[in-house]
């Protein structure tokens, strides 16, 4: 019986277990995982962009992200990312978005 070879990050495992994918679906799923943190990475840059002159309200910056083809769920890995707050106007008045002040402060927001 030949072992199997299972690529891992910067090295070789060698096992026993016969390999469950091709070459193909392993690169497949490679691209896959880039691909998202490349989406991510253009939400955190939206986002920056967006609130960079001060807060908006979340309704505002949800579908201006919406419209760019930015998910919901990606909006909020971003907006965790990058810490964004939500905090609320005024009684009676919805949210808004507003980068950490550290980022309102200096312009440079560093990412979690």
């Amino acid at each position: 019986m030949t072992a199997a070879m299972a690529l891992l990050p910067m090295r070789y495992l060698r096992t026993d277990a016969p390999v469950a994918m091709t070459a193909n679906e392993a690169l497949h799923a490679a691209d896959a995982g880039n691909e998202e943190r490349r989406t991510i990475d253009e939400a955190i840059e939206f986002l920056r962009d967006k609130l960079s002159s001060g807060p908006l309200p979340v309704r505002e910056v949800e579908e201006h992200a919406r419209a760019l083809g930015l998910s919901k769920r990606t909006l909020v890995r971003a907006r965790k990312t990058l810490q964004v707050r939500a905090v609320k106007n005024d009684f009676g008045s919805g949210w808004s978005l507003a980068l950490p002040e550290e980022c309102q402060l200096s312009q440079e927001c560093h990412v979690k």
